[in-house]
């Protein structure tokens, strides 16, 4: 327990002090900046359009964070050969992975709540609609005097103490922003003390916190992609994913739910998984008998993994397409093989791809609904099975 809590004190640490993590915040902080601007060119759906925004940055720069902190506290350390280092000693690898998981899960949290406190702060301040639309000075104040006083404390704490500044403002930065909502929780517009007039809606922390479970679903995944993927296939592969599972529910879920009419149909489908799942068991086993020594260092490279992929993939698909034109022409057998084909792979891609709808709640957003508890804890449930599944 304490060599994972090490890990992932230090996993976190890292992944505050890079480059990449402040920008990042930086970026989404200023898009919740100008979401208000933009928001005002409707016709009377303002402020749906922007907690819209709001959400979507909350997500997009999630995901970048997860991508960049995971390659950069795993990829790197298998490039640089620190990793042999750190698994020599009498540290095993599902604690390695789980520490990294969590440091980098924190690091994702801490970035989510200081984005999140922005977004509760513009929808309070709302959208000025009409030229008679006043600005709210509260927020005004308490995003400045937060802002202030982070810069103020974070450049003597670096000048005096040498303390990395992007970090140190970063946590700072929240802190005061907590205390900045806080005021605001109290304070009206009008400088009175008047809870109830605060403008703020469990709607929008429950939303922020569905995306935060989503979240943590794609550093999983990330984690998973690094360990094999530079920091550009990474990016591709959990961007790809991440898209996906936006629309998964219209790509699988509509065919997921659907029988296969033909038993027959299941065998032929299981031929080729069975038949490639021997030969990556044979590759496995070639792999721990170092014959891989006697092969070019190009097979094993990132480039050579893709085409080795392919080539282990196409002799099944080949195997696959050869047994069904023989069933079809030969034996005459008449089978709806693709459709069933179609709702074999449906069900296997539904299983395997995040079902992110589940934790994007834009149609509540439009339809002034709620989110009740049992959904919550629906998608708590989901997303800690499918986390614990990928690690």
């Amino acid at each position: 327990m304490l060599r994972l809590l090490a890990i992932s004190k230090n996993t976190f640490i890292e992944t505050l002090r890079q480059p990449i993590y402040a920008v990042i915040i930086i970026f989404s902080l200023l898009l919740m900046l100008l979401a208000p601007a933009v928001s005002m060119y409707t016709l009377d759906e303002d402020i749906m359009l922007l907690r819209e925004l709001g959400l979507s940055t909350l997500f997009l720069a999630g995901l970048f964070i997860a991508v960049f902190a995971s390659t950069g506290a795993i990829t790197e350390e298998i490039e640089s050969g620190t990793i042999t280092t750190v698994l020599s000693k009498p540290i095993n690898r599902p604690t390695f992975v789980l520490g990294k998981f969590l440091g980098v899960s924190m690091a994702v949290a801490l970035a989510h709540l200081l984005v999140t406190m922005a977004f509760l702060m513009i929808i309070r301040h709302g959208v000025l609609e009409t030229a008679s639309d006043e600005i709210d000075w509260t927020v005004i104040t308490a995003a400045g005097s937060a802002i202030l006083a982070t810069l103020i404390i974070t450049a003597f704490l670096n000048f005096v103490y040498d303390w990395n500044f992007p970090s140190t403002g970063i946590v700072l930065g929240t802190i005061f922003i907590g205390f900045g909502i806080l005021f605001l929780v109290f304070i009206d517009r009008d400088w009175h003390f008047n809870p109830a007039e605060n403008h703020f809606e469990m709607f929008d922390i429950i939303a922020s916190g569905l995306l935060l479970l989503a979240l943590f679903a794609l550093v999983a995944l990330a984690i998973l992609f690094s360990t094999r993927f530079n920091e550009v296939l990474t990016l591709s592969f959990c961007v790809g994913v991440f898209l996906l599972g936006l629309i998964s529910d219209w790509v699988f879920g509509r065919f997921a739910d659907q029988k296969i009419s033909n038993p027959i149909n299941i065998i032929i489908i299981a031929l080729p998984i069975i038949f490639s799942i021997f030969i990556w068991i044979l590759y496995i086993w070639f792999y721990f008998r170092n014959i891989r020594n006697s092969l070019p260092r190009f097979f094993f490279t990132t480039l050579g993994n893709l085409i080795r992929i392919f080539c282990f993939w196409a002799i099944p698909i080949s195997f696959f397409t050869i047994s069904n034109l023989f069933l079809r022409h030969y034996i005459k057998v008449p089978l709806l093989f693709y459709k069933d084909f179609h709702i074999f792979v449906s069900k296997i891609g539904s299983i395997l791809t995040p079902n992110l709808q589940i934790f994007w709640v834009s149609d509540a957003i439009y339809e002034s609904g709620t989110i009740p508890a049992s959904y919550l804890l629906l998608a708590i449930t989901y997303s800690g099975l499918y986390t614990a599944g990928i690690l």
